[in-house]
């Protein structure tokens, strides 16, 4: 894991723990220190790299914030989004068993689901399919360390 992943891990964690117009402040300030160094898709692709998918969550998320959008603390947004978060601090073990790996890839199905029922233009809808897209690939990154 590099520096600016771990950066965007904690700029995660500080929206979780507190989702506040001033922690939103100061993550988009942290946000567009490393904005050049994540790479976009090459072009002809929509395939994003897994950092670039954290980033776009990140920054999303703290864009709703900023505006004073709080569907991020209840419903069914935060409960996927807590969902999402659980399972990343899974893929984040050493651990890891095919049981865990089975358990998170039926997770993240399940969640894909629920959010592919949100509208097109809810909010929330492209920060979270970021972040499964994050989860899945910390998932397989982590299997190909095992």
């Amino acid at each position: 894991m590099d520096n600016i992943e771990r950066l965007l891990l904690g700029l995660s964690a500080s929206l979780r723990d507190e989702f506040s117009v001033a922690s939103a402040r100061e993550v988009r300030r942290q946000l567009e220190i490393v904005r050049d160094r994540v790479p976009f898709p090459l072009p002809g692709t929509i395939e994003q790299s897994p950092l670039r998918n954290l980033f776009d969550y990140v920054e999303l998320k703290s864009h709703d914030a900023v505006l004073g959008r709080t569907q991020w603390l209840r419903g069914m947004l935060a409960e996927i989004d807590r969902e999402l978060q659980s399972a990343l601090a899974e893929t984040q073990r050493g651990d890891l068993t095919m049981h865990d790996v089975q358990e998170i890839d039926s997770l993240l199905w399940e969640l894909r689901d629920r959010v592919d029922t949100f509208e097109l233009r809810d909010d929330g809808r492209w920060p979270l399919q970021c972040l499964i897209a994050y989860v899945d690939a910390r998932m397989k990154r982590s299997l190909e360390t095992n």
